[in-house]
């Protein structure tokens, strides 16, 4: 567990460096990880309240649904569920 916590700040630190080093296409990629860290937590709530439910669509945390939130924002992870949804009705 130490480990993770370890290997979560130099991630940090480096992604902070990297963006330092880039200078105006910062705010690109700080608005992009903000938008997929914000849309993967957004779809784990999600799908803890769905679960609560009883219905079942399940979208899974992974780098594909973190690009389309990062992409898209919000309005990704409204696509990723009405894929979900489609691909069980049809």
């Amino acid at each position: 567990m130490m480990d993770l916590g370890i290997i979560a700040i130099s991630g940090v630190c480096t992604i902070v460096l990297v963006i330092g080093i880039m200078g105006r296409k910062a705010e690109i990629i700080v608005n992009f990880v903000l938008r997929a860290v914000f849309g993967l937590i957004s779809i784990y709530f999600l799908n803890e309240l769905i679960s609560l439910t009883g219905i079942g669509i399940h979208i899974g945390l992974n780098p594909f649904n973190a690009a389309a939130c990062g992409f898209l924002g919000f309005p990704g992870v409204a696509l990723l569920y009405g894929v979900k949804l489609v691909s069980l009705l049809g």
